[in-house]
């Protein structure tokens, strides 16, 4: 396997994390930054509360996009089982 090969199959599979992992991240990190603004206005200073939120958020991320995110992990695999002959 030559080196620009690996570094190819690097950039997909980190694109593929990143398509991934985005969503999630991204709703969980607004929802949470909106329930400490709420915190903070009514000075409800408790840390459990924005855990419960995002963790909720999490699963509900899960439960929407999990078909979508198990199509992009299922191309990525598809694509690299179809490439093992190249990197023999």
């Amino acid at each position: 396997m030559s080196a620009d090969i690996a570094i190819a199959m690097s950039k997909d599979l980190l694109w593929t994390v990143f398509l991934i992992t985005a969503p999630i991240l991204g709703f969980s990190t607004i929802l949470g930054l909106m329930v400490s603004i709420l915190q903070a206005v009514t000075q409800v200073q408790d840390g459990s509360i924005a855990f419960v939120v995002k963790i909720i958020a999490v699963a509900v991320t899960l439960l929407a996009l999990g078909p979508w995110m198990l199509g992009v992990v299922t191309h990525y695999a598809a694509g690299m089982i179809a490439n093992i002959a190249m990197f023999s």
